[in-house]
């Protein structure tokens, strides 16, 4: 969620703009969110991940992003 120049919200955003069938492939992983952010993403109904956080948990999530078919496919 947290990176330099462009946090993950932006990157997300850019996203939309521009890959909008990637929109429900992206996971949030942040290790110091703070309660708005995280709020925010759930608002959004993204897949997020704290940090420390369970391999298991990722791989279940990116197990999850996997199995849906995107709206459209990469060429």
């Amino acid at each position: 969620v947290e990176m330099p120049v462009l946090d993950g919200i932006g990157l997300y955003n850019n996203i939309l703009r521009d890959h909008s069938y990637l929109k429900d492939r992206v996971i949030f992983i942040s290790g110091s969110a703070t309660e708005d952010r995280l709020s925010s993403l759930g608002l959004m109904k993204q897949r997020y991940l704290v940090k420390p956080f369970k391999i298991s948990h990722l791989l279940n999530m990116a197990e999850e992003v996997l199995k849906d078919e995107p709206e459209a496919t990469l060429n």
